[in-house]
């Protein structure tokens, strides 16, 4: 089955059976989000149970981070648990070998808060089951969930 594709600004959602991908993930941050649908709604539509959200700074991070966290609330609303969430982030000390940009002390800072304030962030949608994985400016990565629910993040 070929992957759900989430490109940069954008939010996915799938099913049990779905696999959702992002790649590409240098200073952006990516949230995976996964859970067990409690009940089965009666006509066959299955519930999304998955989520994927590809944030990059910039105008759309607020409205793309909005979207997921609706998707997931309403999930939970409708019997979504044992919800469980992966945030991938650029380690921001590595933001000084950066191979592409120079990044100011300020810029820098701005990136650490934005990273501490998603991933709080998640944590209150979710609860305490998160798990967050920096990574080096240099080594991006690739986000998925795959049809069997593992949350994976790889280099490119």
């Amino acid at each position: 089955m070929a992957p759900i594709i989430v490109e940069m600004d954008q939010v996915g959602s799938g099913t049990d059976k779905d696999i959702l991908a992002t790649y590409g993930l240098a200073c952006c941050i990516g949230i995976a989000v996964e859970g067990t649908c409690a009940q089965r709604p009666p006509c066959g539509n299955e519930p999304a149970s998955k989520f994927l959200a590809h944030l990059a700074d910039g105008p759309h991070f607020k409205s793309v981070w909005e979207a997921m966290k609706h998707r997931v609330q309403h999930a939970k609303a409708h019997g979504l648990r044992n919800i469980r969430a992966k945030v991938v982030v650029v380690d921001t000390a590595t933001l000084i070998d950066d191979e592409y940009m120079t990044w100011s002390h300020q810029a820098i800072l701005s990136q650490k808060e934005q990273n501490a304030a998603i991933i709080k962030q998640v944590g209150r949608l979710v609860g305490r089951n998160i798990d967050v994985v920096q990574h080096h400016i240099n080594d991006e990565k690739d986000l998925r969930i795959t049809s069997d629910k593992q949350i994976l993040v790889t280099s490119i």
